[in-house]
């Protein structure tokens, strides 16, 4: 496939392009992100990274898997040392290694995460049973309070009821 292929070729400001077969494109976490749907894990990572100002540049490889992005998370360093004599295969080892530091998460890890997300939200979720609840301040700042076995207010600070 070619980037022409793409619907949203003539508006994509994205560096690093799915599309395209070159291994030496890059993206750094300050660049646009691919908006095309077709590559839902790849724009997923680069919206993670970009969130955390992930510094250092990431390959096409590193954001097709799918890894857990912490406060930290880095990419590749650009700076190569000067006594390297081939950028090409230092490039490719600091890769390497970086995809062994960042392994794709498990099928179990992520049932494990989504329950564990699924249980905080439904404790989030749980209603609340606290006595302000049924105080209402009115217009003059009175407070009534209702009381639920009842039909009857009663009013406190000093304020008289207004039926």
């Amino acid at each position: 496939m070619n980037p022409e292929s793409c619907s949203l070729f003539d508006k994509c400001e994205c560096p690093l392009c799915p599309l395209v077969s070159d291994s030496n494109q890059i993206w750094y976490s300050e660049d646009e992100i691919c908006k095309n749907p077709e590559f839902e894990l790849i724009t997923r990572s680069m919206k993670k990274l970009k969130r955390k100002a992930a510094p250092g540049y990431f390959t096409l490889e590193m954001l097709r898997r799918e890894f857990i992005v912490r406060k930290g998370t880095e990419g590749i360093d650009p700076d190569l040392s000067n006594s390297t004599e081939d950028p090409v295969s230092e490039h490719l080892r600091r890769e390497s290694i970086w995809l062994k530091r960042h392994p794709e998460i498990s099928k179990e890890r992520k049932e494990r995460m989504r329950e564990l997300g699924l249980k905080s939200v439904a404790s989030i979720q749980k209603p609340l049973s606290h006595p302000s609840i049924s105080e209402i301040p009115d217009s003059k700042g009175v407070i009534t309070r209702l009381d639920p076995s009842s039909n009857e207010k009663s009013v406190q600070n000093g304020g008289s009821s207004y039926d």
